[in-house]
Parts: structure tokens; sequence; C-alpha cells
């Protein structure tokens, strides 16, 4: 059991295979250990990892840990929506706390030493936490695509003839990748566009920068943030609900948000509080630009020769602001208008999580209400 349950860490991409050197700066390595429990119906073992053993400078991973908020409901409001509403529905995220995504440059503090067999030397494994193996990728024709794909059936056919396959990860399929026809990215649609226009404003917010793969890993994790945290659509028709749809919601479960910056310590070097800094200023040039970008495509704007209804109050906006950080939209509704002479709204009243404010019609991008 105890076997199975780390194959299904490594199969599903919770935990990724090193080098197998100890890294030369900071790291931590987590004590892990299965616990039985021969009497329970449903995990009769679980794994451990003792992020609280202390090493060698009596310092524990724990003990350096920052703290975050709490972003799990109150029980006390998670009863009142039972007594507020008249269907309620309940849901679990199925290995929810694996699909924390975490940076590149903190993996060094969660490696285990583990093997499969007593015979084998021991590996060292990191924890990757993205968001595991998909079940179907939709991709172009490209060779690296058709090449990865190739290589992944190959090798998966290996490990079953070498009998290396576990029990667990026989009965899944594997990731399986779905081709759009060769030379026609329009098939793709609307990812596909928004692909392009990632990339048109990555290649010049990075400009003649050189980064380390690592830095370049981080800049890249945070533009997937800030194109997974994009609203897309109302949540309900509930005038008091101001939360908008992001695909941060279909993955993970609720918005994508970033915390804020925090200062650093005083031992950190000038080199590295440098290159920190040009990493983060690469990050907010590519929001704000493309935060813009996204707010102006939501705003249609048609020859002047057809008319357009009006915004109606209890409406889901997007105001756009030109000063916000990153993953952050100004998201609200709509409590009052403001018509011209000619009976056309010109200027709303935003309600939001912050107040209420006047915009002018032409800075806020209605979000459809989806049914």
């Amino acid at each position: 059991m105890y076997l199975d349950f780390m194959e299904e860490y490594a199969s599903m991409g919770h935990m990724s295979s090193t080098d197998n050197r100890i890294p030369d700066g900071p790291h931590y390595f987590i004590p892990n250990q299965c616990v039985l429990r021969p009497q329970s119906t449903s995990t009769k073992l679980r794994v451990v990892f003792d992020a609280s053993s202390r090493t060698s400078t009596q310092v524990a991973l724990n003990d350096i840990l920052m703290v975050g908020p709490t972003i799990q409901e109150e029980l006390y409001s998670t009863l009142l929506w039972f007594r507020m509403h008249r269907f309620a529905l309940a849901a679990d995220i199925k290995k929810m706390y694996r699909q924390v995504m975490l940076d590149e440059a903190d993996r060094n503090y969660q490696l285990i030493v583990w093997r499969r067999d007593p015979s084998e030397s021991l590996k060292i494994f990191r924890f990757v936490s993205r968001r595991g193996i998909p079940e179907k990728v939709w991709c172009d024709n490209a060779t690296n695509f058709v090449g990865a794909d190739r290589h992944l059936r190959e090798f998966r056919a290996r490990l079953e003839e070498q009998g290396a396959v576990s029990k667990h990860s026989r009965q899944k399929k594997g990731c399986e990748f779905a081709f759009i026809p060769p030379r026609a990215p329009h098939f793709g649609g609307i990812w596909e566009a928004g692909v392009k226009s990632a990339k048109h404003l990555f290649l010049r917010t990075v400009g003649h920068d050189l980064l380390t793969a690592e830095e370049l890993g981080t800049l890249l994790a945070s533009v997937e943030a800030v194109l997974n945290s994009r609203p897309i659509g109302a949540l309900s028709s509930d005038p008091s609900d101001g939360e908008a749809l992001t695909p941060g919601h279909l993955l993970i479960g609720g918005p994508l948000v970033a915390p804020p910056p925090s200062a650093l310590p005083d031992q950190i070097s000038p080199t590295c509080l440098r290159r920190w800094r040009s990493v983060s200023s690469l990050r907010h040039r590519f929001w704000q630009r493309w935060s813009q970008e996204y707010v102006s495509s939501l705003q249609t704007r048609q020859k002047w020769s057809k008319e357009v209804h009006n915004v109606d109050v209890g409406a889901l906006v997007v105001v756009g602001e030109d000063n916000l950080p990153p993953q952050q939209w100004r998201i609200g509704r709509v409590v009052a208008v403001h018509v011209g002479a000619d009976g056309k709204v010109r200027v709303a009243d935003i309600k939001t999580a912050d107040g209420v404010f006047r915009r002018a019609i032409h800075r806020l991008a209605l979000l459809p209400a989806l049914s």
C-alpha cells in the first residue's frame, strides 16, 4: 500500500525526480513514514510528511514558514447557506492540497528520499504540486507535442513490458493528446488567440533581458497566473454577488490571488535583490499591458450605425484601471446609471469591495451572465 501511495504521487506529477544530488544552497529533506489504520473503512494507510522534524541546526521547516491568511469559509457561514437558499450543493476537490502551485525557487525546501525497492539506491524527489497530469491535452501539431505524445506512449509500453507499472497506474489511460489539423491554428479558437496575445506581449516585455532558467520559469508561472485570473463571466445573477468566474475556478475551485509583495530580509545579497526586482518588474509590465488589452477586448465597439443596449443596473462589470497590482481586477455591480440628453447611459456607479465608484461607460467592460 505504501508503494502504491508513493507511485501515485509520481504518476500524477505531484512529485518529480531530481538529479540525485544534494543542492548546494538552502534545502530541507522532509522525513516521511506510513501510518497504518487497519480498522479504517476508507483510508487504511496514510503517509505522513513530517515538516516539524528539526535538522542539525535545530530548525524545522514549519518554524520558518510564513503563515498566510485563512482562505476557507467559517463553519457558521457554511451552515448559514443551508438556511438562506432552497438548494445547497456540496462538492469535494480531489487531492486539493496537492494542487497548490509551488514556486520553482522554493522546491528545494520540500525534498524527500525514497526508493521503490530495498535493493535500489536512495533517490531524491521533490514535490511539484502544479496540477498533476492532465487526462487530455488539446494542442496543435507542433513537432514538440507530436514527439512528446509518441515518447510517452513508447515509454509507457516499455514499462508495462518490464512490469514496472503498479496496479494503480495500469488502471489509468495516462495523458491523451488531441491534435487540431496541421497549419490550421484557427481550429484552436479562443485558446490559440490567448496563446498568441500572451506570446506577443511576453516577447516584447522581456525584450533583450537575459534571464536564468529559474527566473524564466518564475516569470512564466506568473504569466500563467495572470492569464488564469482573468474574469470571463458572472457566477450568478444575484445583485449582491460581486465575484466573477475565472479559469482559476475551473482549475483549483477558486480565484487565483497573488500575495502582496513583502519586505525582503537584510541577509539577501544586493545581486539577488536586483535580480528579484528585475523579474518582478517584468511581471508587472506584462500585467499592465495584457490586462489593458483584455479589458479592451471585452468592450465590443461596432460601427455606430447599429444601436446597442444600455448598461442595466445589477450588471457585473470589469472596471478598467491603470495602477492595479498583478492579478487584481476591479469587479463590481452597477448600482446606478446616469443618462445623457440622448437617453443613452454615459456614466455609471459601480459597487465594488472597496466602495462605490463613478466611472464613464468607456471604462467599463460588461461580463456575460453564465447560465
